[in-house]
């Protein structure tokens, strides 16, 4: 379920929100160029300074690694702690 929040200067869509940690499963089509390059770092910023934990996860490692990502997930929560 994606959450809705202001970061920085724009309203963002996220795509998974856990307490204090956001996952953004990241596409090459709609990351890619610089449009998206220049956004992608003004929203990380943005959720990193409102004291958010963002990871970044393809559908090839969700696809191919998803243990591996349940685990950083794990870490990021209870770095939080």
């Amino acid at each position: 379920m994606q959450w809705s929040v202001v970061a920085g200067r724009k309203q963002r869509r996220l795509d998974l929100f856990f307490p204090g940690v956001v996952v953004e499963a990241d596409g090459y089509a709609s990351h890619a160029g610089v449009d998206a390059f220049e956004d992608d770092r003004e929203r990380n910023n943005a959720l990193t300074v409102n004291n958010l934990r963002v990871l970044h996860w393809t559908w090839y490692a969700l696809h191919d690694h998803p243990d591996e990502l349940i685990a950083q997930l794990y870490v990021a929560l209870n770095l939080r702690r």
